[in-house]
């Protein structure tokens, strides 16, 4: 089964419930943290639900999936989509054609992580922000289950393919490895605590403790350098 078909069978589903369309905790840290921006570019921006939190932060917010009724819905909201793949193509815009761009909880999804990483350093223009977020696999939850349990945790509540289509794990040092071997800087980092058990820690999300050990995932905050 082809990725596009994966994730043309998520949103099928995504797409026929509400739950599909509601905002969720790694866009709630994200908004918080978005600097207003010109234009942005929304990787993987599923049926752009999410993506209209930042919409008073951004004057032209451009979403690209590989999923094309996600697209379809997303320009239902009013949003401009293009249907596109990272998995071995790039993305279809030209150099330093955004200020900011945000990939959430998408990477872990994509064959060549470095590869996407790369593409947002290429379309940021010089100082621009990319904001990506990821399941964190120091989550001391997640550490139990490989240490203890003998298993693998599950990462992803998506009952399509193995683990919902994820592919990659990280911790932030090793996202933050990937953004630097493309020329980004990373500027800040933040954990997303979406448990409803610990919602208590969520102003706590940038303490280390908290953002290493307690949050399922966390955003990391890349800086294009100004060019000399």
């Amino acid at each position: 089964m082809t990725n596009e078909r994966v994730y043309a069978d998520i949103w099928q589903r995504k797409l026929a419930t509400p739950e599909g369309a509601q905002p969720v905790d790694r866009w709630v840290v994200t908004a918080r943290a978005f600097a207003p921006a010109e234009r942005l570019l929304d990787v993987g921006c599923g049926s752009g639900g999410a993506t209209i939190s930042v919409r008073n932060k951004a004057k032209r917010i451009v979403g690209t999936d590989v999923a094309v009724q996600a697209c379809r819905a997303a320009r239902g909201l009013g949003l401009e989509a293009v249907v596109s793949s990272l998995d071995g193509a790039s993305l279809p815009f030209a150099d330093g054609s955004f200020d900011a761009v945000t990939c959430l909880d998408v990477i872990e999804h994509l064959l060549d992580p470095a590869h996407v990483m790369r593409e947002i350093a290429r379309v940021l223009r010089p100082a621009g922000l990319g904001y990506v977020s990821t399941v964190n696999m120091r989550y001391l939850k997640f550490v139990w289950e490989l240490a203890v349990s003998g298993r693998f945790p599950r990462t992803s509540n998506d009952a399509e393919a193995y683990d919902g289509g994820h592919l990659h794990y990280f911790t932030a040092a090793n996202l933050q490895d990937l953004g630097r071997d493309a020329g980004l800087r990373a500027v800040r980092h933040i954990g997303v605590v979406p448990s409803s058990r610990l919602r208590w820690l969520q102003p706590l999300q940038r303490w280390w403790p908290v953002r290493d050990f307690l949050a399922a995932g966390f955003l990391i905050v890349f800086e294009k350098p100004a060019r000399a």
